[in-house]
């Protein structure tokens, strides 16, 4: 009898680990990289950017004085978001180094934030948790004389967007121009 309960519970072990090791092959499936853009529509600072599959570019707008948002297809056939899916990048003069030391303002950039390649400050913005993953919905940069902000709103790790993969192509290639 004892033998019998064993040798189930090492069935269900195994069984789950197959399971779980069969959603992370069919999500690495899922994100599809299709080409990388160059974002230009803010003066000051450029960057490029992943573009997954069923997550192509519709349009970039330039919707403010110090406002883009690049809009985005997503698989509707699997998903409904309330928000349209979208990425909003904002040149912020508050959060620019010069204005942060002059103002004394703390907390940013916060004490974990780190450089990228070209030496430019950034810091995922979030829960602990989120960050230390890259899965964070927030990126901000600091340079000198402003920041800028990126925001992921309405994308989906589960249906092909891969929020690390999209923040590690951007922090590598951010630079001020």
């Amino acid at each position: 009898m004892k033998i019998n309960m064993s040798l189930t519970v090492l069935i269900i072990l195994i069984l789950v680990v197959l399971g779980g090791i069969l959603f992370i092959i069919l999500n690495l499936k899922r994100t599809k990289l299709v080409q990388t853009e160059k974002f230009f529509c803010l003066p000051g600072f450029t960057f490029e950017y992943p573009i997954f599959k069923e997550w192509e570019v519709i349009t970039v707008d330039k919707t403010g004085e110090d406002e883009c948002t690049i809009w985005l297809n997503w698989p509707e056939d699997k998903i409904m978001f309330e928000m349209a899916s979208q990425i909003k990048i904002s040149k912020v003069k508050e959060i620019g180094l010069v204005y942060l030391n002059k103002s004394k303002i703390e907390g940013a950039p916060s004490p974990w934030a780190k450089k990228n390649p070209q030496g430019i400050i950034y810091d995922l913005i979030g829960p602990k948790k989120d960050v230390e993953k890259m899965e964070s919905s927030i990126l901000q940069f600091y340079t000198e004389d402003f920041g800028a902000r990126l925001e992921l709103i309405s994308v989906s790790e589960k249906y092909g967007f891969s929020t690390k993969e999209f923040w590690k192509n951007v922090i590598k290639s951010f630079t001020i121009q």
